[in-house]
């Protein structure tokens, strides 16, 4: 096992270079077995998945899942949110208001769901 520390944008990290065998699957799990196990070398961490080093000296990462993007279509995009229309075939408003927005939150819901209602019928007119 050979360790070596090194600088890169000041942050200090420490390289490790083991030797065994290691075993990938299915395009998400890898797991190494070193030739020398020693438990502790490696730390857990979370980058496009979950690694961690086990009690046996055992290296193993699961890859995370692709998340899945919207399946819906969106309509028109507003000041505080959207108008889609999803998979099923629904029509769907959302819109988000922080605390602190100076402007009254009831005026601003009416005003953003005409816009909506208006965007829906042009989408139905022109499809």
């Amino acid at each position: 096992m050979k360790t070596k520390k090194t600088n890169r944008n000041n942050k200090s990290c420490q390289h490790i270079q083991l030797s065994g065998t290691g075993e990938f699957d299915e395009k998400k799990f890898f797991t190494f077995n070193p030739d020398i196990p020693v438990n502790g070398v490696v730390g857990g961490f979370r980058k496009r998945g979950h690694a961690q080093q086990l009690t046996n000296g055992t290296f193993c990462f699961v890859a995370d899942e692709k998340s899945h993007a919207s399946q819906a279509l969106t309509i028109k995009k507003l000041l505080h949110g959207r108008v889609s229309l999803t998979k099923q075939g629904y029509f769907q408003l959302t819109l988000r208001f922080h605390l602190p927005e100076p402007r009254s939150f009831s005026v601003a819901m009416i005003n953003e769901a005409a816009e909506a209602a208006e965007a829906i019928c042009r989408y139905l007119r022109e499809n």
